[in-house]
């Protein structure tokens, strides 16, 4: 069956824009997000079956949301061989405040090259490997389900970690996020440019 699934190629125009709030709903499959978007587009990718998405210009904020098209939602998909795997590049040079809605895919969310303003990330049984983006300061909220979560913080990128954990391994650095109350936490986090 997965044979008969095409893959779309699409790109969404930045018309402009200056900043950009983007929400990602994904389920069954491999999502991969990382830079690599032209300076006039926000975003191109590769998607497995149709994708449903749209671009409304509110003043100077582009509003996107992307989500497989209704049929392949509405369709009972079992196995592997019925997985929509995306392939997403994102314009590097435009802040993006990101919300993400993951279900039970594998996702590999490299933004070390972004300008990340807001990060929200929801998931459910997921195996999620994030690259935080490695300049700015932001804030980002991480909701798990029965998750797997791998966080790379780049060198050069400050942190206050808080964990707050039901049945779970929690595993962090304390050479560079050394425990500080209930945080964990760079030295500098206070006056860190990028943190």
């Amino acid at each position: 069956f997965r044979g008969n699934v095409q893959v779309e190629n699409m790109s969404i125009d930045l018309q402009g824009a200056t900043t950009v709030d983007l929400k990602v709903n994904h389920g069954a499959g491999e999502l991969k997000l990382h830079s690599g978007a032209s300076a006039q587009e926000f975003a191109h990718g590769s998607f497995m079956g149709r994708l449903d998405h749209k671009a409304t210009r509110n003043g100077d904020r582009l509003e996107v949301r992307m989500r497989p098209a209704k049929d392949f939602l509405d369709f009972p998909f079992f196995g592997p061989r019925h997985q929509l795997d995306w392939d997403v590049a994102l314009n590097a040079g435009i802040p993006i405040a990101l919300k993400l809605n993951l279900g039970a895919n594998k996702s590999d969310l490299d933004l070390r090259d972004m300008n990340i303003t807001d990060l929200d990330l929801d998931t459910g049984a997921s195996d999620t490997k994030l690259t935080l983006p490695s300049r700015g300061r932001f804030h980002a909220d991480l909701d798990l389900g029965a998750a797997s979560l791998e966080i790379i913080v780049p060198e050069g990128l400050s942190a206050r970690i808080r964990a707050s954990l039901g049945a779970a391994d929690l595993k962090i650095d304390q050479t560079r996020f050394p425990r500080n109350g209930s945080y964990y936490q760079s030295p500098d986090y206070e006056t860190a440019v990028n943190a």
